[in-house]
C-alpha cells in the first residue's frame, strides 16, 4: 500500500512506525508501493474520517410546582390550610406577610 503523505512516510521509519507496519520488510514493502510517487507533505483529514459528534436527548423533567409559579404562591389562607410542618408553617407565614423580623 503506498503512502499518502511525506510526513507519513518519516512516520513509517521511525521505530513506532517499523513495529506498526511489520518491521523492515513490512516498511519496504511501502516503500516500493510508493516509488515514483509525488506525494504532499501533509494530507487533511476528510469528513468522513472526524466522528460525527452524537446528540444526546434531552432529559425529561418531571412537571414540579414551579412549572407554574402562579398556581403555587397564590396568597389565599384557604391554600395553606392544610400545612402542618413547623417549617411549612415558617414558609406560609413568610407568604402571607406575617413573617416576625
Amino acid at each position: 500500500m503506498p503512502y499518502s503523505s511525506k510526513a507519513q512516510m518519516r512516520w513509517a521509519h521511525t521505530a513506532a512506525g517499523k513495529k506498526a507496519l511489520g518491521g523492515e520488510a513490512g516498511v519496504h514493502e511501502w516503500d516500493e508501493a510508493t516509488k515514483g510517487k509525488k506525494l504532499p507533505e501533509k494530507v487533511e483529514k476528510s469528513l468522513t474520517d472526524v466522528p460525527k459528534a452524537t446528540k444526546m436527548p434531552k432529559p425529561k423533567m418531571m412537571p414540579g410546582p414551579m412549572d407554574k409559579p402562579s398556581k403555587f404562591w397564590k396568597s389565599e389562607p384557604e391554600e395553606f390550610a392544610h400545612v402542618k410542618h413547623p417549617s411549612l408553617m415558617k414558609l406560609k407565614d413568610f407568604l402571607m406577610g406575617k413573617h416576625k423580623n
